[in-house]
């Protein structure tokens, strides 16, 4: 179903809408009774119904660039707006202007490689330009590059670009509008969405992602966890450290560690001045 409300026929009182109605549904309400002759269901005539100018511009344009007045070649024009279907990811104008291309004598294999035509050989030269011209509008913005667009105006009048620019950004227009109101063949549910696996869904198995820390440790006090703590310290400590010989453990009177002293040669505090004194024996003197 279309995101916008539908009007029915009861409620059409715009000139463009009954008349547009009776064009396309005959005596039917397209609400009620959807369904095209095209095998559309029909449902953008009935958004566009919601706003009667709005609709009587679009139908304006739809006769613009079916005017007898145009000077692009047909085929040109076509295949221009089958691509701005494809490239902006429109089913519905891409649908719509494929049949086009094939009611002006294209062949299946032209209209099945507008797709990837710049790797099929189907296309002539004025053909590509109009393609690539035609990405440039859909998928750069207009960006065009100077070479591109010298080599067009060497196949194509100004006057026939300028057609060629306006439709088919007109349809990329209309492209866009469908995909955002979902009507017709653009009613279709976003396909890019994750996908859920059965387990674990936080990504914690991926190559390089540090799994997250256990909860089963948050609900422990400290005075739970430190003796553990100090016990796996303990083991490292004697399996890594070497035994000290009884021999070298010094202890002063009351039974507590006193550090070694230092070694012949080194470079201490003196107890009795402050001063920096040799250790070396049998004399003490003063550095200077």
């Amino acid at each position: 179903m279309p995101r916008l409300r539908q009007v029915a026929r009861s409620e059409a009182k715009a000139p463009v809408v009954t008349v547009m109605y009776d064009l396309l549904f005959e005596d039917r309400d397209p609400v009620a009774e959807p369904g095209t002759s095209d095998g559309t269901p029909g449902n953008w005539w009935t958004v566009f119904a919601l706003v009667p100018d709005v609709l009587e511009h679009a139908v304006q344009g739809f006769g613009l660039y079916q005017s007898p007045n145009r000077l692009l070649d047909p085929v040109l024009r076509e295949l221009a707006q089958a691509r701005v279907g494809w490239a902006s990811g429109s089913q519905f104008v891409y649908s719509q202007h494929c049949k086009s291309l094939r009611a002006l004598g294209i062949t299946d294999q032209v209209i099945n490689s507008v797709p990837h035509w710049g790797a099929a050989d189907c296309f002539d030269g004025p053909q590509r330009l109009v393609l690539a011209y035609t990405d440039c509008l859909a998928l750069d913005h207009g960006r065009v590059p100077d070479g591109l667009f010298d080599a067009l105006r060497s196949a194509l009048s100004d006057e026939e670009i300028l057609e060629l620019t306006y439709i088919t950004t007109l349809y990329l227009q209309h492209a866009i509008m469908s995909r955002a109101l979902r009507t017709e063949f653009d009613d279709r549910d976003e396909p890019v969405v994750e996908v859920v696996v059965e387990g674990d869904n936080t990504g914690a198995g991926r190559p390089g992602r540090r799994p997250p820390p256990p909860t089963r440790h948050l609900s422990r006090t400290r005075s739970q966890v430190e003796p553990r703590r100090r016990a796996e310290l303990s083991d490292r400590t004697i399996a890594s450290w070497p035994a000290v010989p009884l021999e070298r453990r010094r202890t002063d009177r009351r039974g507590l560690h006193r550090p070694a002293p230092a070694r012949y040669g080194a470079r201490t505090r003196s107890r009795s001045v402050d001063r920096i004194a040799c250790t070396s024996q049998p004399y003490t003197y003063p550095l200077g």
